[in-house]
């Protein structure tokens, strides 16, 4: 049995989608994209989405949640970390299903997948060799694993694509896909599915540029410090508990909190609103979907600008890896089951 697998290595979190025969349905989890360049398979005491693995004999690392490295903030992901968590997820899926051979799908932003030698150098800086060799411990008194696997296709997608194939049927004739993630904003104009690409392109209005302008922001106008972790905290709420509470318990600082929140986020949406607009989309007129995961977040203010029929899927941190994984299956006529399956890291 083939192993198909989508993996989208993102700044803030690596997401993943994997179908193979004799599922009920493909199965998605996801872990932040983070690494020390330091760990050992000794390591006894580590939280739930975090992981130790080595790559093909390489150094021992450690993965997710409780490593400390961040990848850097550029629209390239050729490099180490976005390498190491890609395969690391691989692996657990090969590990979970017993399928070694595998099929992988990437995603890109749109303006590196159009140039081909650069397409080309991402992928087998990403995948490597046609065989792989990890070793992977996933729970802190779980033996260590060793995976093997061989990949025998290996594709990129541009990110922002994945919606067209996991919800076709919102996006018919001209649609205007928006995907907000943590660093870059890719914008897809499509005309029945056909991409115009003139008409593409990518920003960089995501949600680490929302987080660390809001934190700034509130820190002026409140005459107190308040940094990114805090923000990111209250940006997890609905809109309506999105406030700072001083220790002292001033109503005042409260609803000005909420106010300057409420206020950043609406011109974030509006200035990536902006952006469509320099480049003459004709918004009034189009089918527009925004996804990834800082859309989540930005729901309310998408509806305000954007109107209440833009389609903001519920899970729309996967709308890529589960769209990139129809897409890959399609094209060998396995067509998979509508039920999806999301696991904890």
């Amino acid at each position: 049995m083939e192993l198909y697998i989508a993996v989208d290595t993102g700044k803030y979190q690596t997401k993943c989608a994997f179908y193979c025969e004799g599922m009920k349905g493909p199965v998605r989890y996801k872990f932040r994209t983070k690494m020390d360049t330091e760990g050992t398979f000794l390591d006894d005491m580590f939280e739930r989405g975090t992981f130790i693995t080595q790559v093909d004999g390489g150094p021992v690392v450690k993965l997710g949640q409780q490593a400390k490295g961040e990848p850097p903030m550029e629209t390239s992901k050729a490099n180490e970390i976005h390498r190491t968590c890609a395969l690391f997820a691989i692996a657990k899926a090969v590990a979970e299903t017993g399928c070694s051979d595998v099929n992988v799908v990437l995603g890109i932003p749109k303006q590196v997948c159009d140039i081909a030698n650069e397409r080309i150098e991402y992928k087998e800086y990403m995948l490597g060799e046609d065989e792989h060799e990890i070793s992977i411990k996933r729970y802190p008194n779980s033996p260590v694993e060793t995976v093997k696997f061989v990949i025998r296709k290996r594709l990129v997608y541009p990110e922002g694509i994945g919606v067209l194939y996991d919800a076709p049927s919102t996006l018919q004739d001209t649609a205007a896909i928006i995907d907000i993630g943590n660093l870059n904003t890719n914008h897809i104009y499509c005309d029945s599915f056909i991409i115009r690409d003139e008409l593409c392109f990518t920003g960089e209005m995501g949600g680490k540029v929302l987080i660390s302008g809001l934190a700034s922001d509130l820190s002026s106008k409140l005459g107190s410090r308040v940094d990114e972790n805090l923000v990111a905290s209250r940006l997890l709420k609905p809109k309506e508990e999105r406030f700072l509470i001083p220790n002292n318990g001033n109503e005042k600082i409260k609803w000005r909190s909420k106010e300057i929140i409420d206020e950043y986020l609406l011109r974030h949406v509006l200035e990536i609103k902006r952006h469509c607009d320099s480049r003459h989309w004709p918004l009034d007129f189009m089918n527009i979907a925004c996804i990834g995961g800082t859309a989540k977040i930005l729901r309310p203010e998408i509806e305000d600008v954007f109107g209440k029929n833009v389609y903001i899927p519920a899970d729309s941190e996967y709308s890529n890896v589960s769209g990139f994984l129809k897409k890959m299956c399609a094209s060998d006529n396995i067509d998979i089951a509508s039920g999806t399956v999301e696991k904890s890291a």
